[in-house]
């Protein structure tokens, strides 16, 4: 890979993760969805081996409606972090990186999928990533980014196993 080619991607990831930091900086605390709330619950019910339960409900019964792979993620920053709601700057700090690495996986997907120039492929990834939505959903403990990153990833080597199986 040529010095260019390994520049731009992180120059994205680098600007992505510039502006999705200062999108921290909101007074959101978590509960601001639902989502983001139970994401939490779970993540402490994981980290302090309660399973994977509702810990905000009597009884704690055991969590059926929620996918386990986001509170996962947050259950491991929690061992690095315990101290609530200290740590919820952590898990927005690990949105952002998601975030960054979507936006280098889109560059990558719009580039080799789509067949776009550099600059295009650049111009696409980085307005998408620092669309409004995009770093709400950042700044919040929500799991969007995390599906985005691993499906861009995903689409990817999709794509590379289509050209060369």
């Amino acid at each position: 890979m040529m010095l260019a080619e390994r520049r731009v991607p992180v120059a994205i990831g680098a600007l992505v993760l510039l502006v999705g930091a200062a999108t921290l900086l909101t007074a959101w605390p978590v509960g601001v969805f639902e989502d983001d709330g139970i994401y939490v619950v779970l993540a402490k019910s994981l980290a302090t081996g309660q399973g994977y339960r509702y810990l905000n409900l009597p009884g704690h019964p055991l969590a059926a409606h929620y996918p386990p792979g986001f509170p996962l993620m947050l259950a491991a920053l929690w061992t690095l972090s315990p101290a609530f709601p200290a740590n919820v700057a952590l898990f927005k700090l690990a949105n952002v990186v998601l975030l960054a690495i979507a936006a280098v996986a889109g560059y990558r997907l719009a580039e080799e999928a789509g067949g776009l120039p550099r600059p295009a492929a650049a111009a696409v990834a980085i307005v998408g990533a620092l669309a409004v939505p995009s770093l709400l959903l950042a700044a919040m403990a929500l799991s969007e980014t995390l599906f985005l990153a691993l499906l861009l990833l995903s689409l990817i080597d999709a794509v590379r196993l289509v050209r060369h199986p």
